[in-house]
């Protein structure tokens, strides 16, 4: 595994077990593809 998916599973880790999840769900349009959570941890990993 490369250093940035080392990092993007860590800080996923970390931010997941501080118990954030989003409450919002849409029912309209297309189907997430990745979770709010898993946006921002990316955002940062990169």
């Amino acid at each position: 595994m490369t250093n940035i998916v080392k990092n993007y599973l860590r800080v996923l880790e970390v931010i997941s077990s501080s118990n954030c999840e989003s409450e919002f769900k849409s029912s309209v349009g297309r189907k997430e593809k990745m979770s709010y959570l898993e946006i921002v941890v990316l955002s940062l990993t990169v």
